[in-house]
């Protein structure tokens, strides 16, 4: 009798951890600034990198994979990334990247979404 539950607790327990999918949350950047841009961030587990991203290019700068539910929602970037400061030649910009208001969120499916930031040249603007 003791092994019928062991079994039977083993199949449910084998049921709800299989719901789960891979969420893939990209992160891409779209550089209309007029220059070169030097990306450096640091993802919470991961170490820090650097990106050079050409005038006029939009590239994918980091995938966020997460194992959890059944359908992908927006997430708090700071609660992915420590930092991200961007600059164009050897100017830093004035934005807080870390907000989700200065990125578009996206969903294409349930287990996949993109992060938009598109950085032009009043990014690099002071009061």
């Amino acid at each position: 009798m003791n092994r019928i539950k062991l079994i039977i607790i083993l199949i449910i327990s084998l049921t709800i951890v299989s719901c789960d999918k891979e969420m893939y949350y990209h992160f891409v950047i779209s550089n209309e600034s007029g220059n070169d841009l030097t990306v450096q961030f640091k993802a919470l587990d991961d170490a820090v990198k650097t990106v050079l991203i050409p005038e006029g290019i939009k590239d994918t700068v980091y995938i966020f994979m997460i194992i959890e539910g059944t359908k992908i929602y927006e997430r708090k970037i700071s609660w992915i990334f420590e930092e991200i400061t961007i600059k164009k030649d050897t100017v830093y910009s004035s934005i807080d990247y870390l907000l989700n208001e200065n990125w578009v969120y996206k969903e294409y499916s349930d287990t996949y979404a993109e992060y938009l930031l598109t950085v032009d040249s009043t990014h690099f603007e002071y009061p």
